[in-house]
């Protein structure tokens, strides 16, 4: 009389302290009808069942290796991950230094135009005029004949007509110390 699947299940849970799940019985059962072992050959039965026991963790660990990740598919995970970051990194790079940028060149602007708001004046278009006509560097250097340099006034001297003498600031007062 060939073993029962109770025996076969009573002796895997005395020896292996733990139920075998009915893939295993079965797969034990089939291998003690090919064998054709019988009720009292149950040394044979228990090098069976530790066989069959080794291959149920050998077959867990290959189960939990191949779920667990690779190295290899980390190392990929991660050069795909610092590549994205590049790009991201380099799309945000580029977008702060064009808002920057034109910032600047607006902020640029925007000074440029006041500081030449005063030459539509008419007094600005006065110095314009000084200015083509060459006669600002003279009065700069105190340079035109017959004027000379008294503190921070370039002097021309006493007009003959109006006995009056006309002085022009060419110096900030820092400048004469």
């Amino acid at each position: 009389m060939t073993i029962s699947r109770k025996e076969i299940d009573e002796l895997a849970r005395t020896v292996l302290g733990r139920r075998l799940s009915l893939a295993e019985i079965d797969d034990l059962a089939r291998q003690c009808a090919l064998v054709g072992l019988r009720a009292g050959e149950e040394a044979y039965l228990l090098g069976l069942v530790h066989q069959r026991d080794l291959v149920t963790r050998i077959e867990m660990i290959a189960r939990k290796a191949a779920e667990a990740p690779s190295l290899a598919g980390a190392l990929m995970r991660l050069r795909r991950w610092i590549a994205v970051m590049a790009v991201a990194l380099a799309i945000l790079g580029w977008t702060i230094y064009e808002a920057g940028h034109l910032r600047g060149y607006t902020l640029r602007d925007r000074m440029v135009a006041q500081d030449l708001a005063w030459t539509a004046t008419t007094a600005g278009l006065g110095a314009r005029r000084l200015y083509d006509s060459g006669i600002v560097p003279f009065l700069i250097d105190c340079s035109l004949p017959g004027w000379r340099q008294v503190e921070r006034q370039c002097v021309p001297g006493i007009d003959p007509i109006s006995k009056r003498m006309f002085s022009i600031p060419n110096r900030r007062p820092e400048d004469t110390e």
